[in-house]
Protein backbone atom coordinates (compact mmCIF):
# COMPACT_ATOMS: atom_id res chain seq x y z
CA UNK A 1 0.00 0.00 0.00
CA UNK A 2 1.16 3.58 -0.80
CA UNK A 3 2.31 5.58 1.93
CA UNK A 4 0.73 8.85 1.99
CA UNK A 5 3.94 11.11 3.14
CA UNK A 6 5.79 9.57 0.21
CA UNK A 7 2.75 11.60 -2.43
CA UNK A 8 3.84 14.59 -4.18
CA UNK A 9 1.05 16.76 -3.84
CA UNK A 10 1.10 18.05 -6.97
CA UNK A 11 0.60 15.32 -9.16
CA UNK A 12 0.27 12.36 -6.17
CA UNK A 13 3.11 9.93 -7.71
CA UNK A 14 5.40 8.14 -5.30
CA UNK A 15 8.18 10.37 -5.10
CA UNK A 16 9.78 8.66 -2.29
CA UNK A 17 8.86 12.18 -0.28
CA UNK A 18 10.97 14.31 -2.52
CA UNK A 19 10.96 17.82 -1.38
CA UNK A 20 11.08 18.60 -5.38
CA UNK A 21 8.76 16.31 -7.56
CA UNK A 22 11.36 15.15 -9.83
CA UNK A 23 8.29 13.88 -12.21
CA UNK A 24 6.30 17.24 -11.90
CA UNK A 25 8.76 19.80 -10.19
CA UNK A 26 6.17 20.71 -7.64
CA UNK A 27 7.70 21.91 -4.23
CA UNK A 28 6.08 20.16 -1.51
CA UNK A 29 6.97 22.64 0.82
CA UNK A 30 4.44 24.69 -0.15
CA UNK A 31 0.42 24.82 1.16
CA UNK A 32 -2.08 26.09 -0.90
CA UNK A 33 -3.46 29.70 -0.47
CA UNK A 34 -5.33 31.04 2.56
CA UNK A 35 -8.84 30.63 1.38
CA UNK A 36 -8.26 26.96 0.60
CA UNK A 37 -8.06 23.82 2.50
CA UNK A 38 -4.25 22.89 3.45
CA UNK A 39 -2.26 20.20 1.81
CA UNK A 40 -2.70 16.74 3.64
CA UNK A 41 -5.87 17.53 4.71
CA UNK A 42 -8.08 14.46 5.22
CA UNK A 43 -11.74 14.29 4.05
CA UNK A 44 -13.77 11.78 5.21
CA UNK A 45 -11.62 9.93 6.59
CA UNK A 46 -10.72 8.90 2.71
CA UNK A 47 -9.75 11.63 0.76
CA UNK A 48 -6.47 13.49 0.37
CA UNK A 49 -6.32 17.08 -0.23
CA UNK A 50 -3.23 17.84 -2.65
CA UNK A 51 -2.68 21.44 -4.66
CA UNK A 52 -5.18 23.54 -5.53
CA UNK A 53 -5.42 24.47 -9.01
CA UNK A 54 -8.40 26.10 -10.03
CA UNK A 55 -10.23 28.64 -8.14
CA UNK A 56 -13.46 30.14 -9.74
CA UNK A 57 -16.95 31.69 -8.73
CA UNK A 58 -18.03 28.06 -8.25
CA UNK A 59 -14.97 27.41 -5.71
CA UNK A 60 -11.72 25.40 -5.61
CA UNK A 61 -10.58 22.45 -7.77
CA UNK A 62 -8.07 20.25 -5.42
CA UNK A 63 -5.72 17.66 -6.82
CA UNK A 64 -6.10 14.27 -4.19
CA UNK A 65 -6.04 10.88 -3.29
CA UNK A 66 -8.62 8.09 -2.50
CA UNK A 67 -6.78 6.31 0.32
CA UNK A 68 -9.59 3.24 0.03
CA UNK A 69 -9.07 2.81 -4.02
CA UNK A 70 -5.86 4.32 -4.57
CA UNK A 71 -6.28 6.58 -6.80
CA UNK A 72 -5.77 10.02 -7.96
CA UNK A 73 -8.76 11.99 -7.83
CA UNK A 74 -9.78 15.58 -8.77
CA UNK A 75 -11.90 17.02 -5.90
CA UNK A 76 -14.33 20.30 -6.20
CA UNK A 77 -15.10 22.22 -3.32
CA UNK A 78 -18.10 24.60 -3.11
CA UNK A 79 -16.37 28.04 -2.54
CA UNK A 80 -17.98 30.53 -4.17
CA UNK A 81 -15.70 33.99 -4.30
CA UNK A 82 -16.30 36.56 -3.06
CA UNK A 83 -19.06 35.36 -0.43
CA UNK A 84 -17.63 32.67 1.47
CA UNK A 85 -14.76 32.57 4.35
CA UNK A 86 -12.74 29.67 5.72
CA UNK A 87 -11.48 29.61 9.19
CA UNK A 88 -7.77 28.56 8.95
CA UNK A 89 -7.77 26.20 11.39
CA UNK A 90 -10.68 24.04 11.05
CA UNK A 91 -11.47 24.77 7.51
CA UNK A 92 -14.93 25.49 8.64
CA UNK A 93 -16.52 27.29 5.82
CA UNK A 94 -19.36 30.56 6.43
CA UNK A 95 -20.63 33.21 4.35
CA UNK A 96 -19.73 36.50 4.13
CA UNK A 97 -22.28 39.28 5.17
CA UNK A 98 -25.24 39.20 3.51
CA UNK A 99 -25.28 36.49 1.49
CA UNK A 100 -26.86 33.45 2.95
CA UNK A 101 -29.30 33.05 -0.20
CA UNK A 102 -26.89 32.95 -2.95
CA UNK A 103 -24.70 31.05 -1.04
CA UNK A 104 -27.33 28.55 -0.06
CA UNK A 105 -28.72 28.43 -3.82
CA UNK A 106 -25.57 27.85 -4.70
CA UNK A 107 -24.45 24.76 -3.02
CA UNK A 108 -27.77 23.13 -3.59
CA UNK A 109 -27.47 24.00 -7.05
CA UNK A 110 -23.90 22.02 -6.58
CA UNK A 111 -25.29 18.88 -4.87
CA UNK A 112 -27.96 18.54 -7.36
CA UNK A 113 -25.37 18.77 -10.37
CA UNK A 114 -22.84 16.40 -8.71
CA UNK A 115 -25.98 13.93 -7.95
CA UNK A 116 -27.13 14.06 -11.38
CA UNK A 117 -23.34 13.78 -12.90
CA UNK A 118 -22.92 10.61 -10.37
CA UNK A 119 -26.01 8.50 -12.15
CA UNK A 120 -24.36 8.61 -15.66
CA UNK A 121 -22.13 6.54 -17.39
CA UNK A 122 -20.51 7.97 -20.19
CA UNK A 123 -16.96 7.96 -21.25
CA UNK A 124 -17.11 11.22 -22.15
CA UNK A 125 -18.32 12.82 -18.39
CA UNK A 126 -15.77 12.58 -15.44
CA UNK A 127 -16.68 10.01 -13.46
CA UNK A 128 -18.23 11.17 -10.15
CA UNK A 129 -16.78 9.16 -7.10
CA UNK A 130 -18.63 10.27 -4.23
CA UNK A 131 -21.11 13.56 -3.20
CA UNK A 132 -21.01 14.70 0.24
CA UNK A 133 -21.41 17.22 2.76
CA UNK A 134 -18.58 18.22 5.11
CA UNK A 135 -17.09 21.77 6.56
CA UNK A 136 -19.94 23.69 6.23
CA UNK A 137 -20.10 23.28 2.58
CA UNK A 138 -19.99 20.36 -0.12
CA UNK A 139 -17.60 18.88 -2.26
CA UNK A 140 -17.88 16.14 -5.44
CA UNK A 141 -15.53 14.15 -6.19
CA UNK A 142 -14.25 12.92 -9.68
CA UNK A 143 -11.74 10.39 -10.87
CA UNK A 144 -8.82 11.44 -12.57
CA UNK A 145 -7.91 11.25 -16.31
CA UNK A 146 -4.96 12.30 -18.08
CA UNK A 147 -5.33 14.33 -21.20
CA UNK A 148 -4.51 18.02 -22.51
CA UNK A 149 -7.35 21.00 -23.07
CA UNK A 150 -8.40 20.92 -26.65
CA UNK A 151 -6.90 24.62 -26.63
CA UNK A 152 -3.12 23.09 -26.05
CA UNK A 153 -4.05 20.42 -28.23
CA UNK A 154 -4.59 22.99 -31.68
CA UNK A 155 -1.68 25.02 -30.74
CA UNK A 156 0.70 21.75 -30.85
CA UNK A 157 -1.37 20.66 -33.99
CA UNK A 158 -1.54 23.71 -36.27
CA UNK A 159 -3.97 25.64 -34.98
CA UNK A 160 -7.00 24.14 -36.25
CA UNK A 161 -8.07 20.58 -37.69
CA UNK A 162 -9.62 19.90 -41.50
CA UNK A 163 -13.33 18.69 -41.09
CA UNK A 164 -12.12 14.89 -41.65
CA UNK A 165 -10.19 15.29 -38.98
CA UNK A 166 -12.44 16.88 -36.40
CA UNK A 167 -15.15 15.10 -37.52
CA UNK A 168 -14.50 11.67 -36.14
CA UNK A 169 -13.65 13.79 -32.49
CA UNK A 170 -16.42 16.19 -32.13
CA UNK A 171 -19.30 13.76 -33.61
CA UNK A 172 -19.52 11.60 -30.36
CA UNK A 173 -19.70 14.44 -28.06
CA UNK A 174 -23.03 15.38 -29.49
CA UNK A 175 -24.63 12.76 -28.45
CA UNK A 176 -22.59 13.04 -24.76
CA UNK A 177 -24.06 16.45 -24.51
CA UNK A 178 -27.73 15.37 -25.86
CA UNK A 179 -27.68 12.93 -23.22
CA UNK A 180 -26.74 15.64 -20.82
CA UNK A 181 -29.45 17.78 -21.67
CA UNK A 182 -31.84 14.74 -21.03
CA UNK A 183 -30.77 14.62 -17.61
CA UNK A 184 -31.18 17.75 -17.06
CA UNK A 185 -27.72 19.35 -17.19
CA UNK A 186 -27.04 22.01 -19.24
CA UNK A 187 -22.82 22.77 -19.10
CA UNK A 188 -23.05 26.28 -19.70
CA UNK A 189 -19.09 26.30 -20.47
CA UNK A 190 -18.47 24.62 -23.65
CA UNK A 191 -15.03 25.70 -25.08
CA UNK A 192 -11.47 24.80 -25.65
CA UNK A 193 -10.65 25.14 -22.32
CA UNK A 194 -13.24 23.10 -21.00
CA UNK A 195 -13.09 19.96 -23.52
CA UNK A 196 -10.12 17.53 -23.11
CA UNK A 197 -8.12 15.35 -25.83
CA UNK A 198 -7.12 12.26 -23.85
CA UNK A 199 -4.65 9.90 -24.67
CA UNK A 200 -6.78 7.63 -26.56
CA UNK A 201 -7.27 10.51 -28.90
CA UNK A 202 -10.86 11.21 -27.69
CA UNK A 203 -12.68 14.28 -26.47
CA UNK A 204 -14.42 14.54 -23.07
CA UNK A 205 -15.91 17.48 -21.46
CA UNK A 206 -14.64 19.11 -18.05
CA UNK A 207 -15.59 22.30 -15.95
CA UNK A 208 -19.14 21.57 -15.01
CA UNK A 209 -20.42 23.88 -12.59
CA UNK A 210 -23.27 25.51 -11.12
CA UNK A 211 -25.89 27.54 -13.62
CA UNK A 212 -24.42 30.83 -11.73
CA UNK A 213 -21.09 30.81 -12.74
CA UNK A 214 -22.23 30.24 -16.22
CA UNK A 215 -24.09 33.20 -16.41
CA UNK A 216 -23.18 36.99 -15.46
CA UNK A 217 -24.01 37.89 -11.92
CA UNK A 218 -23.89 40.10 -9.22
CA UNK A 219 -23.41 38.03 -5.73
CA UNK A 220 -20.89 35.85 -7.38
CA UNK A 221 -18.00 35.29 -9.76
CA UNK A 222 -18.77 34.19 -13.47
CA UNK A 223 -16.79 32.28 -15.68
CA UNK A 224 -17.78 32.93 -19.01
CA UNK A 225 -15.63 32.03 -21.98
CA UNK A 226 -15.45 35.27 -24.69
CA UNK A 227 -16.49 33.60 -28.19
CA UNK A 228 -17.77 30.85 -26.83
CA UNK A 229 -20.40 32.16 -24.45
CA UNK A 230 -24.19 33.01 -26.08
CA UNK A 231 -26.05 36.14 -25.52
CA UNK A 232 -28.14 34.80 -22.71
CA UNK A 233 -25.26 34.34 -20.53
CA UNK A 234 -24.72 38.01 -20.73
CA UNK A 235 -28.11 39.06 -19.65
CA UNK A 236 -29.43 38.51 -16.15
CA UNK A 237 -33.52 38.42 -17.09
CA UNK A 238 -32.54 35.12 -18.84
CA UNK A 239 -31.79 31.49 -17.88
CA UNK A 240 -29.65 29.09 -19.23
CA UNK A 241 -30.63 26.37 -22.03
CA UNK A 242 -30.04 23.59 -24.48
CA UNK A 243 -29.39 26.27 -26.96
CA UNK A 244 -26.80 27.42 -24.90
CA UNK A 245 -24.59 24.41 -25.12
CA UNK A 246 -25.49 24.38 -29.03
CA UNK A 247 -23.83 27.17 -29.27
CA UNK A 248 -20.77 26.35 -27.35
CA UNK A 249 -20.10 23.54 -28.70
CA UNK A 250 -21.04 25.59 -32.05
CA UNK A 251 -17.92 27.65 -31.52
CA UNK A 252 -15.48 25.46 -30.38
CA UNK A 253 -16.36 23.12 -33.55
CA UNK A 254 -15.88 26.69 -35.40
CA UNK A 255 -12.62 27.52 -33.76
CA UNK A 256 -11.36 24.05 -34.10
CA UNK A 257 -11.89 24.33 -38.21
CA UNK A 258 -11.23 28.17 -38.98
CA UNK A 259 -8.13 28.91 -36.44
CA UNK A 260 -9.43 31.48 -34.81
CA UNK A 261 -12.58 31.98 -32.58
CA UNK A 262 -15.96 33.61 -33.53
CA UNK A 263 -16.16 36.97 -32.12
CA UNK A 264 -17.21 37.51 -28.32
CA UNK A 265 -21.63 37.63 -28.86
CA UNK A 266 -21.59 41.52 -27.63
CA UNK A 267 -19.24 42.21 -30.57
CA UNK A 268 -22.00 40.69 -32.62
CA UNK A 269 -24.99 42.52 -30.76
CA UNK A 270 -23.68 45.71 -32.38
CA UNK A 271 -22.15 44.95 -35.30
CA UNK A 272 -22.18 41.23 -36.48
CA UNK A 273 -19.22 40.13 -38.99
CA UNK A 274 -18.29 36.93 -38.51
CA UNK A 275 -15.82 35.61 -41.54
CA UNK A 276 -14.81 32.19 -42.63
CA UNK A 277 -11.54 32.32 -45.11
CA UNK A 278 -12.44 31.03 -48.56
CA UNK A 279 -9.96 28.50 -48.67
CA UNK A 280 -11.63 27.06 -45.51
CA UNK A 281 -15.04 27.63 -47.00
CA UNK A 282 -14.02 26.25 -50.29
CA UNK A 283 -13.25 22.62 -48.24
CA UNK A 284 -16.27 22.41 -46.05
CA UNK A 285 -19.25 20.68 -46.79
CA UNK A 286 -22.00 22.65 -47.21
CA UNK A 287 -23.71 21.27 -44.64
CA UNK A 288 -20.97 22.11 -42.15
CA UNK A 289 -21.44 25.57 -42.69
CA UNK A 290 -24.93 25.97 -42.48
CA UNK A 291 -25.16 24.24 -39.67
CA UNK A 292 -22.63 26.27 -37.82
CA UNK A 293 -24.67 29.40 -39.31
CA UNK A 294 -27.90 28.25 -37.60
CA UNK A 295 -26.10 27.47 -34.16
CA UNK A 296 -24.50 30.50 -34.21
CA UNK A 297 -27.15 32.73 -34.62
CA UNK A 298 -27.07 35.48 -31.39
CA UNK A 299 -30.90 35.11 -30.52
CA UNK A 300 -31.79 31.66 -28.72
CA UNK A 301 -35.35 31.81 -30.92
CA UNK A 302 -33.59 31.86 -34.25
CA UNK A 303 -30.88 29.64 -33.17
CA UNK A 304 -30.90 25.88 -33.35
CA UNK A 305 -32.06 24.66 -30.14
CA UNK A 306 -30.81 21.36 -28.91
CA UNK A 307 -28.34 19.18 -30.58
CA UNK A 308 -30.24 16.26 -31.56
CA UNK A 309 -31.14 19.16 -34.29
CA UNK A 310 -27.83 20.08 -34.65
CA UNK A 311 -26.87 16.34 -35.53
CA UNK A 312 -29.56 16.27 -37.70
CA UNK A 313 -28.55 19.03 -39.94
CA UNK A 314 -25.15 18.22 -39.98
CA UNK A 315 -25.90 14.43 -40.84
CA UNK A 316 -25.49 15.30 -44.69
CA UNK A 317 -21.54 15.69 -43.76
CA UNK A 318 -21.09 13.07 -41.58
CA UNK A 319 -20.45 10.07 -44.71
CA UNK A 320 -18.90 11.82 -47.15
CA UNK A 321 -15.87 13.90 -48.06
CA UNK A 322 -15.87 17.30 -49.15
CA UNK A 323 -17.16 17.90 -52.58
CA UNK A 324 -14.65 20.62 -52.87
CA UNK A 325 -11.39 19.01 -51.48
CA UNK A 326 -11.89 16.13 -53.99
CA UNK A 327 -12.43 18.72 -57.27
CA UNK A 328 -9.08 20.37 -55.41
CA UNK A 329 -7.31 17.24 -55.53
CA UNK A 330 -8.66 16.11 -58.73
CA UNK A 331 -7.00 19.86 -60.30
CA UNK A 332 -3.69 19.55 -58.51
CA UNK A 333 -1.79 17.54 -61.07
CA UNK A 334 -3.28 20.18 -63.50
CA UNK A 335 -1.96 22.57 -61.57
CA UNK A 336 1.79 21.66 -60.99
CA UNK A 337 2.37 20.81 -64.71
CA UNK A 338 1.65 24.73 -65.28
CA UNK A 339 2.44 26.67 -61.80
CA UNK A 340 3.51 29.21 -63.91
CA UNK A 341 0.12 29.95 -65.37
CA UNK A 342 -2.53 31.45 -62.85
CA UNK A 343 -4.91 29.04 -60.95
CA UNK A 344 -8.13 28.71 -63.09
CA UNK A 345 -11.58 27.56 -61.61
CA UNK A 346 -13.00 30.31 -59.31
CA UNK A 347 -15.17 31.52 -61.45
CA UNK A 348 -17.77 28.49 -60.81
CA UNK A 349 -21.34 29.18 -59.40
CA UNK A 350 -20.09 26.98 -56.07
CA UNK A 351 -16.96 28.93 -55.72
CA UNK A 352 -18.51 32.38 -56.11
CA UNK A 353 -20.88 30.87 -53.69
CA UNK A 354 -18.48 30.19 -50.88
CA UNK A 355 -16.43 32.99 -51.84
CA UNK A 356 -19.07 35.29 -50.98
CA UNK A 357 -20.37 33.21 -47.43
CA UNK A 358 -16.40 34.02 -46.78
CA UNK A 359 -16.84 37.43 -47.90
CA UNK A 360 -19.58 37.92 -44.71
CA UNK A 361 -21.96 35.71 -43.23
CA UNK A 362 -24.50 36.96 -41.26
CA UNK A 363 -26.59 35.68 -39.61
CA UNK A 364 -30.13 36.79 -41.32
CA UNK A 365 -28.60 35.12 -44.85
CA UNK A 366 -27.85 31.98 -42.59
CA UNK A 367 -31.05 31.51 -41.11
CA UNK A 368 -32.90 31.61 -44.87
CA UNK A 369 -30.04 29.38 -46.03
CA UNK A 370 -31.74 26.96 -43.11
CA UNK A 371 -35.06 27.53 -43.39
CA UNK A 372 -34.57 26.59 -47.43
CA UNK A 373 -32.43 23.78 -46.22
CA UNK A 374 -35.07 22.64 -43.87
CA UNK A 375 -38.26 23.00 -46.45
CA UNK A 376 -36.21 21.22 -49.44
CA UNK A 377 -34.47 18.63 -47.43
CA UNK A 378 -35.51 17.34 -43.94
CA UNK A 379 -39.09 17.97 -43.53
CA UNK A 380 -39.02 15.53 -46.64
CA UNK A 381 -37.15 12.85 -44.54
CA UNK A 382 -39.22 13.32 -41.90
CA UNK A 383 -42.87 13.38 -43.15
CA UNK A 384 -44.65 10.18 -42.39
CA UNK A 385 -47.22 10.75 -44.94
CA UNK A 386 -44.88 10.08 -47.42
CA UNK A 387 -44.89 7.03 -49.25
CA UNK A 388 -42.08 4.52 -48.88
CA UNK A 389 -40.07 5.08 -52.00
CA UNK A 390 -38.15 1.36 -51.62
CA UNK A 391 -41.58 -0.27 -51.73
CA UNK A 392 -42.07 1.49 -55.16
CA UNK A 393 -39.54 -0.19 -57.17
CA UNK A 394 -39.64 -3.87 -55.44
CA UNK A 395 -41.13 -6.25 -58.23
CA UNK A 396 -42.43 -9.43 -57.34
CA UNK A 397 -40.63 -12.18 -58.81
CA UNK A 398 -42.64 -15.28 -59.72
CA UNK A 399 -42.61 -18.08 -57.19
CA UNK A 400 -40.95 -20.78 -57.62
CA UNK A 401 -41.73 -24.62 -55.97
CA UNK A 402 -38.76 -25.55 -53.79
CA UNK A 403 -37.01 -22.23 -53.87
CA UNK A 404 -34.33 -21.90 -51.05
CA UNK A 405 -35.26 -19.31 -48.34
CA UNK A 406 -33.63 -16.25 -48.80
CA UNK A 407 -31.09 -15.64 -46.36
CA UNK A 408 -31.58 -12.06 -44.21
CA UNK A 409 -28.62 -9.54 -45.06
CA UNK A 410 -26.79 -9.57 -41.26
CA UNK A 411 -26.29 -6.02 -41.33
CA UNK A 412 -30.04 -5.58 -41.75
CA UNK A 413 -32.06 -5.04 -38.41
CA UNK A 414 -35.93 -5.00 -37.82
CA UNK A 415 -36.96 -2.28 -35.27
CA UNK A 416 -38.61 -3.36 -32.42
CA UNK A 417 -41.77 -2.04 -30.38
CA UNK A 418 -40.27 -0.15 -27.77
CA UNK A 419 -43.33 1.10 -26.86
CA UNK A 420 -44.96 -1.99 -25.60
CA UNK A 421 -42.11 -2.89 -23.65
CA UNK A 422 -41.95 0.11 -20.88
CA UNK A 423 -38.24 0.50 -21.79
CA UNK A 424 -36.19 3.28 -20.80
CA UNK A 425 -33.65 4.47 -23.41
CA UNK A 426 -31.04 2.99 -21.57
CA UNK A 427 -32.78 -0.50 -21.57
CA UNK A 428 -33.07 -0.31 -25.22
CA UNK A 429 -29.67 1.34 -26.00
CA UNK A 430 -28.12 -1.88 -23.79
CA UNK A 431 -30.33 -4.49 -26.03
CA UNK A 432 -29.93 -2.98 -28.96
CA UNK A 433 -26.31 -1.98 -29.57
CA UNK A 434 -25.97 -1.85 -33.42
CA UNK A 435 -28.99 1.47 -33.43
CA UNK A 436 -27.96 4.68 -32.63
CA UNK A 437 -30.89 6.00 -30.45
CA UNK A 438 -31.92 9.74 -30.85
CA UNK A 439 -34.40 11.30 -28.53
CA UNK A 440 -36.56 13.56 -30.84
CA UNK A 441 -38.87 14.60 -28.60
CA UNK A 442 -40.20 14.34 -24.57
CA UNK A 443 -44.08 14.77 -23.57
CA UNK A 444 -45.48 13.75 -19.93
CA UNK A 445 -47.71 10.60 -19.56
CA UNK A 446 -48.24 8.15 -17.12
CA UNK A 447 -45.53 6.17 -17.78
CA UNK A 448 -42.06 6.86 -15.73
CA UNK A 449 -40.10 9.24 -16.74
CA UNK A 450 -37.40 8.27 -19.66
CA UNK A 451 -39.96 5.39 -20.52
CA UNK A 452 -39.76 5.28 -24.26
CA UNK A 453 -43.46 6.57 -25.26
CA UNK A 454 -43.24 6.68 -29.21
CA UNK A 455 -41.15 6.14 -31.78
CA UNK A 456 -40.25 7.76 -35.38
CA UNK A 457 -38.64 4.98 -36.73
CA UNK A 458 -41.83 2.46 -37.10
CA UNK A 459 -41.82 -1.04 -35.31
CA UNK A 460 -41.36 -3.93 -37.77
CA UNK A 461 -39.21 -1.54 -40.43
CA UNK A 462 -36.04 -2.46 -41.58
CA UNK A 463 -32.89 -0.49 -40.82
CA UNK A 464 -28.98 -1.01 -41.31
CA UNK A 465 -26.80 -2.04 -38.09
CA UNK A 466 -25.63 2.04 -37.12
CA UNK A 467 -28.78 3.67 -38.46
CA UNK A 468 -30.68 6.38 -36.47
CA UNK A 469 -33.57 5.18 -34.26
CA UNK A 470 -35.86 8.13 -33.48
CA UNK A 471 -37.93 7.90 -30.13
CA UNK A 472 -40.10 10.01 -27.76
CA UNK A 473 -39.57 10.24 -24.47
CA UNK A 474 -41.64 10.14 -21.36
CA UNK A 475 -41.66 13.38 -19.04
CA UNK A 476 -43.70 11.25 -16.22
CA UNK A 477 -46.59 13.00 -15.28
CA UNK A 478 -47.41 16.45 -15.42
CA UNK A 479 -48.91 16.35 -12.00
CA UNK A 480 -47.40 15.66 -9.02
CA UNK A 481 -48.57 15.58 -5.39
CA UNK A 482 -46.28 17.79 -2.66
CA UNK A 483 -44.81 16.11 -0.23
CA UNK A 484 -45.32 16.72 3.30
CA UNK A 485 -42.44 18.98 4.14
CA UNK A 486 -43.44 19.82 7.93
CA UNK A 487 -40.37 19.93 10.68
CA UNK A 488 -37.89 19.41 7.49
CA UNK A 489 -34.98 21.35 6.61
CA UNK A 490 -35.79 24.05 4.05
CA UNK A 491 -32.83 22.73 2.41
CA UNK A 492 -33.90 19.15 2.18
CA UNK A 493 -37.23 20.41 0.87
CA UNK A 494 -35.78 22.71 -1.61
CA UNK A 495 -33.61 19.63 -2.81
CA UNK A 496 -36.84 17.21 -3.18
CA UNK A 497 -38.74 19.84 -4.94
CA UNK A 498 -36.19 19.96 -7.27
CA UNK A 499 -35.58 16.33 -7.85
CA UNK A 500 -39.44 16.57 -8.62
CA UNK A 501 -39.46 18.61 -11.12
CA UNK A 502 -39.91 22.46 -9.97
CA UNK A 503 -38.17 25.03 -11.14
CA UNK A 504 -36.62 26.76 -8.30
CA UNK A 505 -38.29 30.17 -10.11
CA UNK A 506 -41.09 28.94 -9.27
CA UNK A 507 -40.27 28.39 -5.40
CA UNK A 508 -40.53 31.44 -3.16
CA UNK A 509 -39.45 31.19 0.29
CA UNK A 510 -40.58 33.49 3.51
CA UNK A 511 -39.89 33.37 7.10
CA UNK A 512 -42.38 33.57 9.94
CA UNK A 513 -42.58 33.11 13.72
CA UNK A 514 -43.77 29.71 14.90
CA UNK A 515 -41.69 28.74 18.40
CA UNK A 516 -43.19 24.92 17.56
CA UNK A 517 -40.92 24.38 14.45
CA UNK A 518 -37.40 24.72 15.19
CA UNK A 519 -35.68 27.49 12.89
CA UNK A 520 -35.31 26.85 9.37
CA UNK A 521 -37.59 24.31 9.14
CA UNK A 522 -41.07 23.77 7.03
CA UNK A 523 -44.01 25.42 8.78
CA UNK A 524 -46.13 24.81 6.17
CA UNK A 525 -46.47 24.79 2.46
CA UNK A 526 -48.90 26.63 0.16
CA UNK A 527 -50.71 24.86 -2.16
CA UNK A 528 -50.66 22.61 1.15
CA UNK A 529 -48.97 18.99 1.09
CA UNK A 530 -50.43 16.59 -1.02
CA UNK A 531 -52.19 18.76 -3.15
CA UNK A 532 -52.12 17.62 -7.04
CA UNK A 533 -50.27 20.05 -9.20
CA UNK A 534 -48.71 20.52 -12.17
CA UNK A 535 -44.66 20.77 -12.46
CA UNK A 536 -44.96 24.31 -13.57
CA UNK A 537 -47.02 25.74 -10.55
CA UNK A 538 -45.66 28.31 -8.27
CA UNK A 539 -45.02 27.41 -4.57
CA UNK A 540 -44.52 29.19 -1.58
CA UNK A 541 -42.36 27.74 1.61
CA UNK A 542 -42.82 29.14 5.11
CA UNK A 543 -39.92 28.56 7.22
CA UNK A 544 -39.47 29.24 11.26
CA UNK A 545 -38.02 32.45 11.67
CA UNK A 546 -35.32 32.73 14.57
CA UNK A 547 -32.86 35.20 15.69
CA UNK A 548 -29.66 32.79 15.78
CA UNK A 549 -27.44 33.73 12.85
CA UNK A 550 -27.40 31.37 10.10
CA UNK A 551 -23.74 30.80 9.93
CA UNK A 552 -23.50 29.22 13.34
CA UNK A 553 -25.74 26.68 12.51
CA UNK A 554 -24.59 22.92 11.34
Amino acid sequence: MIKIERLCMGCMSDNGGEEICPVCSHNNSEDNGENCLHVRHILKNRFLIGKAYETNGQGITYIGFDNETGTVVNISEYFPVPISLRDPLTGEVSVNGENGYAFNEGILDFIALGKKLSGLELDAVPEVIDVFEKNGTAYTVFKSKTGITLREFLLRNGGSLKWDQARPLFMPLVSVISELHSNGIIHGGISPETVNVGRDGKLRLTGFAIPQLRHLQTSTNSQLFPGFAAAEQYDTEKSLSEATDVYGFAATLFRTLMGAAPPEVKERLTEDKMTIPADVANELPEAVLITLADALQITEEKRTRTMEEFKINISPALDVTSAFAKVNSAKGGEEKKNDKKPKKGKGDNTSRKYMLISAGITAGIFLIIGVVLWFTVFRNSFDDNKPDEALEVVTKEPEKEEEPEIIKDPNEITVPDFTKKDMTLEQAANENTNLNFVVYGKMYSEKKEGTIIGQKTNAGSTVKKGDSVYVILSLGSEYINIPDFSGVDKRDALLELYRSGFSFDNITVYEKEDESVSYGCVIETQPSAKTKVSKDSKITIFVSKSNEPMDNLE
